[in-house]
């Protein structure tokens, strides 16, 4: 079958969208509104540095302008002069802003983790109560009376960290986000061994594990050993490159004691459990 080939010449041409009347004025009335926005979110930042190079007297005299009526560079003297106040400014304002997000980020996640689940009890009545505080806000003067008089933060730089450790957005956000993650959960009965485990439908049998819990003969070495499912372990040739005495499988009690499991139910999530770090895992 012949093929049609395509000029370079052809292929290369910039192509343009005719546009008629009207997608112009719509166009041209959204490049001037976007103008005006942009130029609305300038104006205040550049009233600030023309205010700092303006005189204290003609602040005061006609207020803030976008070109100082009398320029004076007394403000950046003087805080030249003590650069300590510039200094610890900034470490209190870095220090807040790291210090606040961490705690913040872990509040709203694990609050978005929680209100998801379907299990959690009145997770619906929570999250009204806090979709409902993002809709009618209570306003400046009673966040001012909280602050200063119910919970008596004047002058502590709490009363900049705490109302910003939760946010009702963040919230839901975070919320939409850890749904939105997909997960499988496959429920079965314990399992003892590889056998027992081919007889139950996983989703993913190629990626199967088992999980070994042994010591050694004077009960001093706990040994937690993961391999995959398919793969066998050889006790001798891992005590021999470990250095070990003879090793045999630790009894439920241990298990129980140390790792705060059950047998048919081992898993490496339960080295959180060897507060005293008395199980090694390869």
């Amino acid at each position: 079958m012949a093929q049609a080939k395509v000029s370079p010449e052809l292929h290369n041409r910039p192509t343009h969208v005719k546009l008629d009347i009207s997608d112009k004025i719509i166009r041209g009335f959204t490049y001037v509104i976007v103008s005006l926005f942009s130029l609305m979110c300038i104006i205040p930042f550049w009233m600030i540095v023309a205010s700092s190079f303006a005189s204290e007297a003609s602040i005061r005299l006609s207020g803030f302008t976008l070109w100082p009526s009398e320029f004076s560079a007394y403000s950046y003297e003087l805080l030249l002069k003590s650069p300590d106040q510039m200094i610890g400014a900034y470490v209190v304002t870095i220090c807040l802003a790291v210090v606040g997000t961490a705690i913040g980020l872990f509040i709203i996640s694990m609050t978005g983790y929680a209100l998801q689940r379907r299990d959690f009890p009145f997770r619906n009545g929570i999250m009204f109560y806090i979709y409902f505080t993002s809709l009618f806000s209570a306003g400046l003067v009673p966040f001012y009376l909280l602050i200063v008089q119910t919970l008596n933060l004047r002058d502590s730089y709490w009363a900049i960290l705490l109302p910003l450790l939760m946010s009702p957005w963040l919230i839901v956000l975070m919320k939409n986000f850890v749904k939105a993650i997909p997960h499988e959960i496959t429920e079965h009965a314990a399992v003892f061994n590889m056998e027992e485990l081919s007889q139950v439908e996983l989703p993913y049998p190629d990626r199967d594990a088992k999980n070994l819990f042994v010591r050694d003969d004077k009960r001093r070495n706990y040994y937690l050993i993961t391999v995959r499912g398919d793969k066998r372990v050889n006790l001798k040739d891992f005590r021999r490159r470990q250095g070990t005495k003879p090793l045999t499988f630790a009894s439920p009690e241990e298990l129980q004691e140390l790792l705060d499991l059950i047998p048919g139910a081992v898993t490496p999530f339960g080295l959180l459990n060897d507060t005293r770090c008395r199980v090694h895992f390869y």
